[in-house]
């Protein structure tokens, strides 16, 4: 039988490999709790409900149609994962109010993740490169070693 980290960490491959990656936002109400809460950064900084995180999801994909999240390596401990994560994907449609760029972006991060006892995903704080992924649509200025 496998540690409840052990299946904790399973939980956390196949949200981005099935939901992130695939687009099965359905799975959401199989991993997650219904009320799940995100705490986030500049761009998502609270998402609750597993409504909002599928039309979240599905906003994602439509912006990034070849997004792609690649978990880059877990730790688990008790009710906690915390994975480190890479993601890259080609801005074709509108996202957060940029129109399609057809520009590459990419960004890495750190997300944590918390479960209740039944195995169920309750929170997440999340930490990307939001000002990578910026930068990379041309929406900041690329900012050199001296500042400007």
């Amino acid at each position: 039988m496998a540690s409840v980290e052990e299946r904790n960490k399973a939980s956390i491959v196949r949200f981005y490999d099935e939901i992130i990656n695939q687009g099965k936002v359905a799975v959401v109400d199989e991993l997650m709790e219904p009320n799940f809460v995100h705490y986030g950064e500049t761009l998502f900084p609270r998402i609750e409900g597993s409504a909002a995180i599928k039309a979240g999801v599905q906003g994602v994909i439509n912006a990034y149609p070849d997004g792609h999240t690649t978990v880059e390596g877990l730790v688990a401990e008790g009710d906690t994962v915390v994975c480190l994560l890479s993601w890259r994907g080609t801005q074709r449609g509108p996202f957060m109010g940029i129109a399609p760029t057809g520009k590459v972006s990419t960004w890495r991060g750190i997300s944590t993740y918390r479960f209740n006892a039944e195995g169920r995903i309750i929170e997440r704080w999340a930490n990307m490169d939001v000002m990578g992924q910026l930068r990379d649509l041309g929406v900041i200025p690329e900012i050199g070693p001296n500042g400007n």
